[in-house]
């Protein structure tokens, strides 16, 4: 997100302060639904989220942004009893400025199916941070359906290169670009250097306190 962006969305809040005033946000039983004081905090993290990963799409177990994952579920599913008018004890529907502000700042409502594009490119850039590259193993014990939608892909973007019918669209290689993902890996042509090498050996020592790697690691094969 651009400067101006983010001062746009900024006025946008005042705004919606304005219009609305300090109110309260009331579920059908009478109790209050959350300080809005609260809830603008978390917009906020939203917003630096969003500033820094370029989406909304943040994951229920998102670790740096404490809550955030679960407090975008929340904001779902509130929208999900709004569209479909749900009603009484515990149907808490998302308010009128609420809305409003999220929809300000693109945010996705309908979560992602886990198996298409989108929800594999966001389960790659959990992996990226936290093993600091997109080289995926086909075998990765703890996602192996990543594994080989990495390698699909690869295979996809090979095509394209030969000329051949490619499923990936222009839109979609410029997203996976955006995250540094690696086109090229293993033996052969576009094999990672000796410096990217070193490099891995590096970070594997921070992590580990040794340079004993396993010879199948999985994290980076």
């Amino acid at each position: 997100m651009t400067q101006s962006e983010i001062e746009d969305i900024e006025a946008a809040i005042r705004d919606v302060m304005q219009r609305y005033g300090s109110q309260h946000d009331d579920d059908d039983d009478g109790r209050n639904n959350n300080d809005p004081a609260k809830w603008l905090a978390m917009f906020h993290q939203l917003i630096q989220y969003k500033k820094d990963h370029g989406h909304c799409r943040v994951p229920q177990r998102e670790k740096e942004y404490d809550g955030l994952g679960l407090w975008v579920k929340v904001q779902r599913l509130e929208y999900r009893n709004l569209v479909d008018n749900k009603t009484g004890p515990g149907k808490v529907r998302l308010s009128q400025w609420r809305l409003e502000l999220l929809q300000k700042i693109d945010f996705v409502f309908v979560a992602a199916n886990p198996t298409s594009f989108e929800g594999r490119l966001d389960t790659l850039r959990a992996f990226k941070r936290e093993f600091g590259h997109t080289k995926v193993p086909q075998n990765f014990q703890r996602n192996k359906s990543l594994g080989k939608w990495v390698s699909k892909t690869r295979e996809q973007y090979r095509f394209k290169e030969e000329g051949k019918k490619c499923r990936l669209t222009e839109d979609q290689i410029s997203q996976l670009d955006s995250i540094g993902f690696q086109w090229r890996v293993g033996r052969g042509k576009g094999r990672s250097s000796w410096d990217e090498y070193y490099q891995d050996l590096l970070h594997f020592h921070q992590e580990h306190g040794h340079f004993n790697v396993p010879i199948n690691y999985a994290p980076n094969p």
